[in-house]
């Protein structure tokens, strides 16, 4: 019986094939060590002459969490069992008795383990997932394997190849396994949607960005159909349909690839040019679209994706892949405007502008003014709102952020004092409450209103003479010279 004697150590199959496909994926393959590491690792034998055999437990996660793979079988693998997936194995051209071989087994990917050369005194086995999502490979000779996904059921994409090694050692590195059992989960390809509304508020642009898939693509298969559609809410953003972009692999689509349509609240762009999609299989299309937010409230957005399933001859049914919903939240605030002293009486005519905070305080020199060009003026009631206020507590979906809006008076009403310095300015904040599912975010969640009383002191007045006071001391004066003058002419006539 020929064996080999192997210092070796373990290696998850995902670390040597980039897989990341298993829910139970294989767990490790031996790989010789180097240097002084090799004395701290044990010895094993494998034994060459001995078979082994492969089996593999497709699965549909459908949402399901993946599992870290042992090797062996699960008794509840997460996800349903996919029947009618096609499985081929090919035995790589790599002589595992050799230690120099396997030094760089921890990168090998199935596309290098295929530019390594196919073993073809190994026949190529084909075998069909059954009922149970089952599919095995008796009589395997020790080596390296590529498995590839050939045919899967209609509706289900391909999954990529990926490499596993007979025998491939335990969990605990010490002893070999020459019957692997691996549960690759179905390779869906997921779409994804983001949006960008980083201070942005009513009257400006938000940038919507759409993440679709394009298939993996087999020999002589091609993209024949691809169709992504944007939903969005037309009673509080206009899209810019002339300014939405596409891009696959960093390389802007032509705009004759596709048309753009808008209807009834869906932009929808259809694909008659397929070569970019066809040149770069298994990548993405990145699709931007800018809108223009026109009313407040909260603002949902979702997009998708249609396109043929390429493993399907008969091309019955369309794959068809959505995205993740996002959110913008948008809220006001409301002013009352009020005489210090009577606090019961309105003040019309008192001027606002609006700065953005990226902290806690006002009157700062890093606040940035919002609606330039926009007036704000209380009216006959001392009322003021501003609407289209971007919320201070989320922003871009998700991110949790804590701004501030601070509203500077500039001009006081007519007859009151305008404030400076920091008296004229005051802060308030527009708060979100997403509604949840669970961890997912749904539609209904609400907005709180900011609302501000501001009062305003009255202008002092001159001050009128007090009776009695100096008015008093001058009509004595005028009333003694009078007196004094009737004396005066009273002399003169006596001595005439």
């Amino acid at each position: 019986m020929k064996k080999n004697s192997l210092t070796i150590r373990s290696v998850t199959v995902a670390a040597v094939a980039g897989l990341s496909l298993g829910i139970a994926a294989p767990g490790a393959i031996a790989v010789a060590q180097e240097g002084s590491q090799v004395q701290q690792v044990q010895k094993a034998n494998i034994d060459f002459n001995k078979k082994g055999k492969l089996t593999i437990y497709k699965r549909d996660l459908a949402g399901a969490k993946a599992t870290e793979g042992t090797g062996v079988a699960v008794d509840r693998a997460p996800g349903n069992p996919l029947p009618g997936v096609k499985f081929k194995i090919q035995k790589v051209n790599v002589d595992l008795s050799k230690a120099e071989n396997w030094k760089d087994l921890s990168s090998l990917t199935a596309a290098g383990a295929l530019q390594k050369g196919i073993d073809n005194s190994f026949t190529a086995q084909e075998v069909t997932t059954d009922q149970a999502g089952k599919a095995e490979f008796p009589n395997l000779p020790v080596g390296i394997y590529v498995v590839t996904e050939t045919e899967a059921p209609q509706g289900v994409i391909k999954g990529a190849p990926f490499v596993v090694s007979v025998p491939f050692t335990d969990a605990k590195g010490t002893e070999w396994n020459y019957e692997p059992v691996v549960y690759p989960k179905n390779t869906k390809a997921e779409a994804s949607k983001e949006v960008s509304d980083a201070n942005k508020q009513q009257g400006e642009d938000i940038t919507y960005t759409v993440k679709t898939p394009t298939p993996a693509l087999g020999e002589k298969q091609l993209v024949k159909k691809y169709i992504i559609t944007d939903d969005y809410d037309e009673s509080k953003v206009t899209p810019k349909k002339d300014d939405i972009r596409l891009t696959i692999a960093g390389e802007e689509i032509p705009s004759d690839h596709y048309r753009v349509e808008d209807n009834d609240g869906k932009i929808t762009i259809t694909f008659s040019n397929f070569e970019k999609l066809n040149a770069h299989p298994s990548s993405q299309v990145v699709t931007t679209i800018p809108a223009t937010v026109k009313a407040q409230g909260e603002i949902k957005n979702s997009a998708g994706v249609i396109f043929n399933n390429p493993n399907n001859e008969n091309e019955i049914e369309d794959v068809t892949i959505p995205t993740n919903e996002v959110f913008s939240y948008y809220g006001e605030v409301n002013v009352v405007k009020k005489d210090e002293n009577e606090p019961n009486k309105p003040l019309q005519g008192a001027k606002f502008q609006v700065y953005r905070s990226d902290n806690e305080t006002c009157g700062d020199n890093d606040d940035v003014q919002i609606f330039e060009n926009k007036k704000f003026e209380t009216d006959d009631q001392g009322k003021l709102k501003i609407e289209g206020l971007h919320a201070t507590n989320i922003e871009d979906n998700n991110k949790i952020i804590n701004k501030t809006f601070c509203l500077k008076e500039i001009e006081a009403p007519a007859g009151y004092v305008t404030p400076e310095g920091k008296a004229a300015w005051h802060s308030f904040k527009i708060k979100a409450t997403p509604k949840k599912e669970g961890e997912k975010v749904v539609s209904g969640g609400t907005i709180e209103a900011a609302s501000l009383d501001i009062t305003n002191k009255k202008q002092g007045t001159p001050k009128l003479p007090m009776t009695g006071g100096m008015g008093v001391g001058i009509l004595a004066a005028i009333g003694a010279a009078i007196v004094a003058a009737g004396a005066w002419f009273a002399r003169r006539g006596a001595k005439n």
